[in-house]
């Protein structure tokens, strides 16, 4: 259902209260689309072997460190290349964020796990 509210031209999608939370694999999933792309040599290309853009970045943002540590292992770089973890306050996002791309999308996520249930 959430699914449907972020478009795929979204390239940073931020994750506010990530918890210990789906809903990072099932956006990554589809905003990766890894059924659709192949990744090689740390490049993803479509089913043309065209070069596909790589920041379809998924930020995950939590206050509780051993939330964010959780996933960290949960959602490993080798098979998480695009996601990012940030412990911090949100009340101090904007100093907490490590990129200097614009956020695309910021969901709240306390209520949308129990909504797509």
């Amino acid at each position: 259902m959430i699914l449907t509210c972020i478009p795929k031209s979204c390239n940073n999608i931020l994750l506010v209260g990530t918890g210990n939370s789906q809903l990072p694999k099932i956006i990554y999933n589809h905003q990766n689309n890894k059924d659709y792309y192949v990744k090689y040599d740390n490049n993803y290309y479509d089913n043309e072997t065209q070069i596909v853009d790589e920041n379809k970045n998924i930020i995950c943002f939590d206050y509780s460190s051993s939330c964010i540590e959780m996933l960290k292992s949960k959602y490993n770089k080798k098979d998480f290349p695009l996601m990012e973890f940030i412990c911090g306050d949100a009340t101090e996002l904007v100093q907490c964020l490590q990129t200097n791309d614009c956020i695309d999308k910021i969901i709240k996520n306390s209520r949308n796990d129990a909504l797509s249930v």
